[in-house]
């Protein structure tokens, strides 16, 4: 089942929002800087020194916090309708726009980013070389919000 909020529907629209960007990442830099200052802890130090390193790791993992929900408040989103489908930048810029061809046929298509360093899924629509990078974004969310406006999905889950 796909989360609440990265599915809405909008006069007739299904946005599908990104998901949370760098989650694991800033993560475990969290974890590692929390296993710092435990450690460190530990040590038989003075209690001005001690008021320092939890200052200084508690400052660091703030750090990492404040990084996080940086680089997520503003999201890009996917806009799906009977008529076409828009890639929406955070300021509002759409960028990319599949139309509806006749048959109303998408793909989803798994392949290596154009650096070659990491898969990622494509949505694509046969016969027009138009796609769209799913980078960021869940792909069963992207096809039940196609399937829900009545286009047709193949390829990847």
């Amino acid at each position: 089942m796909v989360q609440q909020n990265e599915l809405r529907r909008d006069a007739g629209v299904i946005i599908v929002a990104q998901r949370p960007r760098y989650t694991v990442t800033i993560g475990i830099m969290i974890a590692i800087l929390v296993l710092g200052a435990v450690v460190s802890e530990t040590n038989p130090y003075a209690l001005g020194t001690r008021i320092f390193i939890v200052v200084f790791f508690g400052a660091f993992v703030a750090l990492c916090v404040w990084i996080w929900f940086w680089k997520n408040r503003y999201r890009n989103h996917i806009e799906v309708a009977d008529d076409a489908i828009r890639y929406v930048r955070w300021s509002g810029e759409q960028t990319v726009v599949l139309s509806r061809p006749e048959s109303g046929e998408l793909r989803i298509v798994r392949r290596l980013s154009d650096r070659k360093l990491f898969l990622y899924d494509r949505l694509v629509v046969p016969g027009t070389g138009g796609w769209m990078n799913l980078r960021w974004f869940s792909t069963r969310a992207v096809r039940q919000a196609c399937l829900a406006r009545g286009w047709r999905v193949d390829g990847a889950s």
